[in-house]
């Protein structure tokens, strides 16, 4: 799809990923958030979800398989009763022939004997947002007094480890945290946390300026990340997304695919329906020269939306800026064109390339593993 436009009526990806805000409202403040509204407390309705599934079915987006995802907020704040009767709901999505993965990301304050029953009842993968030990934790993640989150996190975590629920973390890495990879490391193992993934404290959204911007946080993260695939080789207590990410795509050597650049493989929805595509953190994005990049609302259809001249110069400026990225980066088949959301924040436009985050999250990742990889094959190659 690449360079060219797309209409209403063209072959659009089936939607991969459906995040859903189901409140805009977050309990805590982390210092580093990205969302403009996460002190408005807004609530998606019933009659918002069944529009969504409706949308979805009528517009034929539905493919095999599709993840729900309740983010952008902290979705546990609207009560373990509204996921039930949302995940009976979705059983049409289910009765149209595709197999639905629930799956939250939360801060984990609110897990208790009820999510949990929750979360077995209806195998929901749950990620929890935890930053590190108690000192690393605290300096960022902090509810709307200041204080800091991580007895509370933990005591979450408690819940889910007594009740036998499968759980992975994302840690957001800092000024703070990205030189203490063994701290970060022994926490995980204590703590019973075998998956994690790692992202970097990004300029974004409402995030202006993050402590790690420029590029000598590559330098540093590479050692970090050296050292934790050092770790997680040596004992295999931790599985890191970032490693077997990159490992897979090295192996299985397959074109990229880069769901952020293709119209509709993500679709994110607000509380009041209102939608978007390519990157998530766009949904909240109020922009000078597009305003916003709310492409419509579910009642009135997702498919038509691709038809409005709003979609069609997004769509263009993204494709040039992955058009770029072919052209003239190396790393292009293990990454497929970068994110959208971090070229317009970091560069004010789409049709950009390099960014902090590609330097780190994608170029320092693949550098890391591919020594890895080569270390491997020389130990065998000597033995």
């Amino acid at each position: 799809m690449t360079g060219a436009l797309v209409g209403a009526q063209a072959d659009v990806a089936k939607v991969n990923l459906l995040i859903l805000q189901a409140t805009s409202f977050c309990n805590i403040d982390c210092r580093y958030c990205y969302l403009a509204d996460r002190s408005a407390k807004r609530r998606m309705s019933e009659d918002t979800l069944e529009a969504i599934i409706s949308a979805l079915i009528r517009d034929d987006l539905l493919g095999d398989e599709i993840t729900v995802n309740w983010h952008a907020g902290e979705p546990l704040v609207v009560g373990v009763d509204f996921y039930r009767r949302a995940a009976a709901r979705m059983r049409r999505l289910e009765s149209a022939g595709t197999k639905v993965i629930h799956s939250v990301q939360t801060n984990g304050m609110m897990i208790d004997e009820a999510w949990c029953e929750f979360f077995r009842d209806y195998e929901i993968r749950v990620g929890v947002s935890i930053d590190g030990p108690q000192r690393v934790h605290d300096a960022h993640r902090v509810d709307r007094r200041g204080r800091g989150t991580f007895d509370r996190v933990m005591s979450g975590v408690a819940h889910l480890r007594t009740a036998g629920v499968p759980f992975s973390v994302i840690t957001v890495l800092t000024n703070d945290s990205v030189d203490h990879p063994d701290e970060l490391y022994d926490f995980y193992v204590e703590n019973g946390i075998r998956v994690v993934g790692f992202n970097i404290e990004e300029t974004e959204g409402v995030n202006h300026l993050s402590s790690i911007a420029g590029s000598a946080f590559a330098t540093r993260f590479e050692t970090f990340l050296r050292r934790i695939q050092e770790r997680a080789d040596a004992d295999n207590k931790v599985r890191v997304r970032e490693l077997d990410q990159f490992r897979r795509r090295i192996r299985e050597r397959t074109e990229p695919r880069n769901d952020q650049t293709i119209p509709l493989a993500i679709l994110t929805v607000t509380t009041e329906g209102d939608f978007s595509t390519f990157s998530p953190e766009l949904i909240d994005v109020k922009s000078e020269r597009l305003s916003d990049f709310i492409l419509g609302n579910v009642r009135d259809g997702i498919r038509a939306a691709l038809d409005s001249a709003k979609f069609r110069g997004l769509h263009d400026e993204i494709a040039a800026g992955v058009q770029a990225c072919l052209a003239e980066c190396p790393y292009f088949a293990l990454c497929g064109g970068g994110a959208p959301s971090n070229k317009y924040f970091e560069n004010g436009r789409f049709d950009t390339t390099e960014t902090d985050y590609c330097r780190s999250m994608k170029k320092m990742v693949a550098e890391v593993v591919l020594a890895g990889l080569e270390a491997r094959v020389g130990s065998a190659t000597n033995v």
